[in-house]
């Protein structure tokens, strides 16, 4: 597991190596995941109530909030295309995705155009080290 230091995103990029589309990201939130239990109680249950971790997980979507350029949205239909989404440390977390949800914001008189995207992961998500030390002071 790596040391627990604080990072900047600043330099964090996201590429959708098939389609190519490609957007300045304003803040994202990383695919995380979900993991249920069972409660195992019984009748004969004291205290505390057991809980048995399920073996499967569920991972969230990638979301994210970029500005909005009309002549480049991201493709409507397709299959998923490899996802990666490199940080300044130089670690990488690569997966198999789609979009799912692309919403224009309102447009708005003097305003700088933004959209927000929802990619669904497809798969498990493969991760590799950074090798760059981005600490925050």
């Amino acid at each position: 597991m790596g040391s627990p230091t604080v990072q900047v995103s600043t330099g964090t990029t996201i590429a959708f190596a098939t389609s190519g589309f490609t957007a300045n990201i304003i803040a994202f939130a990383s695919p995380g995941f979900t993991r249920e239990t069972r409660d195992i109680a019984h009748l004969g249950t004291t205290g505390p109530r057991p809980k048995l971790a399920s073996d499967l997980h569920t991972l969230e979507s990638l979301k994210m909030q970029v500005f909005f350029n009309p002549d480049i949205v991201p493709a409507k239909n397709g299959p998923p295309e490899t996802v990666t989404i490199t940080y300044p440390s130089g670690s990488a977390w690569i997966f198999q995705g789609v979009v799912t949800d692309f919403t224009p914001d309102n447009a708005a008189l003097e305003e700088v155009m933004k959209a927000s995207m929802t990619v669904a992961v497809m798969g498990g998500i493969t991760t590799t080290t950074g090798t760059t030390s981005t600490t925050a002071a």
